[in-house]
Formats: C-alpha cells, structure tokens, sequence
C-alpha cells in the first residue's frame, strides 16, 4: 500500500494521486498512516504495530527480495518479452521514483477486538 506523509500540502497529495491513478488504471487514493490508522479502529481493529519503507516496488533488488531470484527471474524475462508490459512497469517505477518522497509502502498490524 501507497502512504502520502502526514505533512503534504492537498494540492500534492491530489498531484499524487492522480498520477498514480494515470499509471496503474485503477483508483488510487494514498491515505497518510493515520487515515490507514483510523479506517482500522473504524472497523473494530486495534493497531498493534506501524512500520514503513520506501516505494521500491518495481525496483531489482526490491523484486528479488520479494519473489526470490527465480521469482524476479521470470518477471523480468516476462517484461523483456511483452512490449507493452515493459512499458507499462518501467512507467509505474519512473512515477514511483518521481514521487518517492511522498509516497511509500506501509504494514499495519491490527487485531480485531
């Protein structure tokens, strides 16, 4: 999941989101940690654990510690292959970058009550 920091200003954050909307064709709505925070507790979840960590998604070393080598292997044999996919993933990861320092993955541990 996608954070925007709690201090950007609602004209970057709209920026943002758009986008990122633009690049994976979907709805993108990037809540800060506290959005996340509260949408949880509104559910009846209590958080019990926050961690962070930089948009690396799409980037090499990011993709081997997520699929594993042969996992990241074959994404990128995937993407060499298809034309239009490796258009596609090398647009994501520039507006990744492009953003970096707004946006971010996040992992919220929550129970439920």
């Amino acid at each position: 999941m996608c954070l925007i920091h709690e201090t950007l200003n609602a004209a970057a954050g709209q920026e943002v989101e758009r986008s990122l909307t633009g690049v994976v064709h979907h709805g993108v709505r990037p809540l800060t940690i506290a959005e996340w925070w509260l949408l949880l507790e509104s559910e009846g979840f209590n958080v019990e654990a926050v961690e962070t960590e930089s948009m690396r998604l799409l980037e090499p070393a990011r993709l081997v510690k997520d699929e594993g080598v042969r996992g990241a292997l074959r994404f990128a044999l995937n993407v060499l292959r298809d034309g239009e996919a490796r258009r596609k993933v090398f647009e994501m990861r520039r507006t990744f970058r492009r953003h970096r320092n707004f946006i971010g993955a996040v992992a919220l541990l929550a129970v439920k009550h």
